[in-house]
């Protein structure tokens, strides 16, 4: 609801509707399987940081889209904007679904759009994944394949942001102690000079 969201101050609206999995059920179960799986996954292959600006700017594009069609809530959107996004990087990668069927994995998203149908009896229970697939595409097009045809890659962290919520480079090396002198590789052999000298004296 805007008027209550910005005229009210009630900002916190857009983070429930997005957190608000609906009632205890399998769909439920199965939703938190998928935000579990590939928010991890793109986790890992984006970052911290990106994956912030991800969540970010879906709820932003899905708090305008639901608007226009009432929807309440839009966890599911959320959850089918990851898959597309992830589904999008490996699209030919085989995916196995319920009772063992494969499919490739840019089909996941739809798949999931057309069993959520079939389990409400009615085409509305598809409006989350199809909202999801748009905005979802909107963030790949503009940090995947826009970048690609040699644009600018908009969606990106600041790097005041980055640092503060990664490691730069990765682990951190650890500062070598002062006054220890580190030498690497094996000791050099001592001259035959040396070695007389060193060498105990004979009884």
């Amino acid at each position: 609801e805007p008027v209550r969201t910005f005229a009210k101050g009630q900002f916190w609206r857009p983070f429930t509707s997005a957190c608000f999995l609906g009632k205890v059920d399998m769909s439920m179960a199965s939703n938190l399987y998928f935000l579990y799986k590939y928010g991890q996954e793109m986790e890992r292959q984006d970052g911290p940081a990106q994956h912030a600006i991800f969540i970010l700017s879906q709820i932003f594009l899905l708090c305008g889209v639901a608007t226009l069609v009432g929807a309440p809530q839009f966890s599911r959107s959320l959850i089918t904007a990851t898959i597309y996004c992830c589904s999008r990087r490996q699209p030919m990668v085989p995916m196995e679904v319920q009772f063992g069927i494969k499919i490739e994995y840019w089909l996941l998203p739809y798949v999931n759009a057309v069993v959520d149908a079939l389990q409400a009896q009615s085409a509305a229970g598809a409006v989350p994944h199809v909202l999801g697939i748009l905005t979802g595409h909107v963030y790949h097009f503009f940090t995947c394949v826009w970048p690609s045809m040699g644009g600018k890659r908009y969606l990106t962290p600041p790097k005041a942001f980055k640092s503060m919520v990664e490691e730069e480079g990765g682990k951190k090396k650890a500062d070598k102690p002062k006054g220890v002198k580190v030498t690497t590789g094996a000791a050099k052999p001592k001259s035959k000079a040396a070695a007389k000298k060193s060498a105990p004296a004979a009884p």
